[in-house]
């Protein structure tokens, strides 16, 4: 990790805990975390600070950092051979939350960059209970604007500069929570997302012919359910999911 990342992160925990330390509401935290895996040819490091403040009417802000540092050998780094590289992910959020009786509204903002790929989502959700706080009704909505960089003018991107490609997508969903009992509850969730842009892999050829060539919009749709039930004397949980998905593309192929 680089030493403007860890300064990065000693910082945003001594903000959180000057921030904690201003109230004695248990409300306002932070998480510091870590994530660690290893495979034979995969070591992911991910250190996390998350800092939640809660303000006066009902208001609060929270933020992230997050590094995900990824040691591999593999050929996908645009190769022949396996290479082992290392990438380092950066990413940086800010969210700020407001609560009425029954309602809450939030507003976040994300920003994540590695050497070659940067990306910029913002959404909103909204959220209000019925039913003694029994049901749940929820929507959110955004966009994101991503970037992916290289050296190579590929059949796939023929952007303006010849190093990166746009990736501008949409998205948003609806659910619906409810409790059945003290024991059970269902829910059932819609949600969407359309992408423009370049949708491959700047560095994986097929042998003999090049660069792949993916379809530039795709629209993709998920609607779920789920039922959980709880046994007290048994001290179990038992739950059901069910998830459709499809994927598929509304235009046409650009001739190149």
């Amino acid at each position: 990790m680089k030493h403007a990342q860890r300064g990065l992160l000693a910082g945003l925990a001594l903000l959180g805990l000057l921030l904690c330390r201003s109230t004695v509401r248990a409300d306002d935290r932070v998480t510091i975390r870590g994530a660690y895996y290893r495979e034979p040819s995969t070591r992911v490091i991910q250190p996390v600070v998350e800092i939640t403040k809660d303000l006066p009417h009902g208001f609060d802000v929270n933020a992230h950092y997050l590094v995900d540092t990824i040691t591999s050998a593999s050929a996908a780094a645009g190769t022949s051979i396996d290479n082992i590289f290392t990438e380092v992910r950066s990413e940086v959020g800010l969210g700020f939350g407001k609560t009425w009786d029954r309602t809450r509204a939030t507003l976040s903002y994300k920003y994540s960059a590695e050497s070659d790929y940067w990306s910029h989502a913002v959404w909103a959700s909204l959220s209000r209970t019925f039913w003694g706080n029994t049901a749940t009704v929820g929507a959110f909505g955004g966009f994101s604007l991503d970037s992916v960089g290289f050296r190579a003018r590929t059949p796939t991107c023929l952007a303006a500069d010849g190093i990166s490609c746009p990736l501008n997508s949409v998205f948003g969903g609806v659910g619906y929570t409810q409790v059945l009992s003290p024991v059970a509850v269902a829910q059932i969730n819609v949600d969407t997302a359309y992408l423009d842009g370049f949708l491959a892999n700047p560095y994986r050829q097929v042998a003999g012919i090049g660069y792949e060539v993916f379809p530039e919009q795709r629209l993709r749709t998920a609607v779920s359910v789920r039922a959980g039930y709880y046994f007290p004397q048994a001290e179990t949980g038992l739950q059901a999911q069910y998830r459709y998905y499809r994927d598929f593309y509304p235009g046409r192929f650009r001739r190149v």
